[in-house]
């Protein structure tokens, strides 16, 4: 179920884009559009589209500082959001962060607003000040120090709850928040406590990723929390309920040292995937998970098209309740992503779904759509090179400016539905 080179085409261009990882979530369906965030390092952004081939012009959402600069090139910020679709506000947490820094601190932010039908984000009141900069924050760290990679989501209450890494110059370290609050203000019920004690080195680092656990209702108000070592085969997943209380951790030790690639998502109606690219011997692992049944292991191993950079990503079709998964490839100079799902009890063949010679192997992304509105997934990249653009109709291609050390940059949005013929 390959689509041809041939039928790809650009379609659109803005400046400032930088995305995030594969597991980090910065898109989202509502009021019958599609919404994107990004950031460039100083400033983040959302477009939106109703057909996913037509785009807007590019929205500031906030800045970082006062003065719009990193204070150093090693500064930058990290954006990450969740749509409530059950009181439509779409949840944002920001890091700013500066390296090892001695004379600045690295706050975590939080802010909210509900996304209008002609586009608009309406933010609510005291989120974002005069000079744009963020208001609420919910840490505000160290110097010498920082926090990093964040996600958040919230409970059909509109609770919202964030999850980050701590960073020194020494250790990283797992975290979660939980308020209470539904007016947008934040009142902490849990405040940055630590998920695992161990500090991790070198290039290693902590994902946590936060989820709302369905059951086809809109009365669900606990979280799932999963966190996992980048380099290492521990991972484990807790319960945090509305009031703030977490349960003990479920570990969930994945059976093979992971590559760095690290991605979960869950469905609408409670079923959650854990995915990794295994180290070494390389295959995409999966593990599931069910509030009845906790988690189930490994029950994936594609074993094909796969390299040392190879990173993944999982989404659901909430349409057909099925899970898939998204990773890259590069070989003889080419970048190529191919995917698979998880239908009638097993997983599908890899297939080839494009070739991109010029995107970034390590910044794939897709939606963690929980909106029950459609089988839309949006799968986004970055790409290191500007010329020749080969994408098809229904994405988006966002050229950036050069920032620091990064050449030019794009984003594609790419809505599956009707391209792969599967629903």
């Amino acid at each position: 179920m390959s689509i041809p080179v041939a039928n790809m085409a650009c379609r659109g261009t803005v400046p400032h884009t930088m995305m995030g990882n594969c597991f980090t979530r910065n898109s989202w369906q509502s009021n019958n559009r599609f919404w994107k965030v990004y950031n460039d390092g100083k400033q983040c952004y959302y477009i939106t589209s109703l057909d996913g081939e037509k785009w807007s012009t590019e929205t500031v959402i906030c800045r970082l500082d006062a003065n719009n600069q990193p204070v150093n090139s090693q500064g930058g910020c990290q954006i990450s959001c969740y749509y409530d679709v059950v009181n439509n506000y779409v949840h944002f947490a920001v890091a700013q962060f500066y390296y090892a820094d001695s004379s600045h601190y690295s706050p975590l932010y939080y802010f909210r607003g509900r996304p209008e039908d002609n586009g608009t984000i309406t933010w609510t009141p005291g989120h974002i000040n005069a000079d744009g900069t963020p208001e609420l924050q919910i840490v505000y760290g160290a110097n010498d120090s920082y926090w990093y990679c964040p996600t958040i989501c919230c409970g059909d209450d509109g609770k919202p709850a964030i999850g980050a890494c701590y960073g020194t110059a020494g250790y990283r370290k797992p975290y979660v928040w939980k308020s209470d609050a539904t007016d947008g203000t934040w009142h902490a019920v849990l405040d940055t406590y630590q998920l695992n004690s161990t500090g991790v080195t070198g290039s290693e680092y902590w994902v946590v990723q936060l989820f709302p656990i369905r059951d086809g209702t809109n009365n669900n108000t606990d979280i799932l929390v999963i966190y996992a070592r980048s380099a290492s085969t521990t991972a484990a997943s807790r319960i945090l309920a509305t009031n703030g209380s977490i349960s003990g951790a479920t570990v969930f030790n994945m059976s093979y040292l992971p590559n760095g690639s690290i991605s979960a998502s869950m469905s609408n109606t409670g079923a959650a995937m854990f995915c990794y690219i295994r180290a070494g011997t390389l295959q995409i692992r999966a593990n599931a998970w069910g509030r009845a049944s906790g988690w189930i292991g490994d029950g994936l191993a594609i074993s094909t098209n796969l390299d040392s950079t190879s990173r993944a990503t999982v989404s659901w079709d909430n349409g057909a309740a099925e899970p898939y998964i998204f990773w890259t490839y590069t070989t003889g100079g080419h970048v190529y992503v191919y995917w698979t799902r998880y239908t009638s009890g097993a997983w599908t063949p890899a297939a080839l779904l494009f070739q991109d010679d010029y995107m970034s192997c390590y910044s794939i992304n897709s939606s963690y759509d929980d909106s029950k509105l459609g089988e839309e997934i949006i799968l986004s990249w970055e790409d290191s090179n500007t010329g020749n653009p080969v994408i098809w109709p229904g994405c988006i291609r966002l050229f950036d400016i050069p920032y620091g050390t990064h050449r030019k940059r794009f984003v594609v949005d790419i809505v599956l539905e009707n391209l792969l013929g599967v629903h």
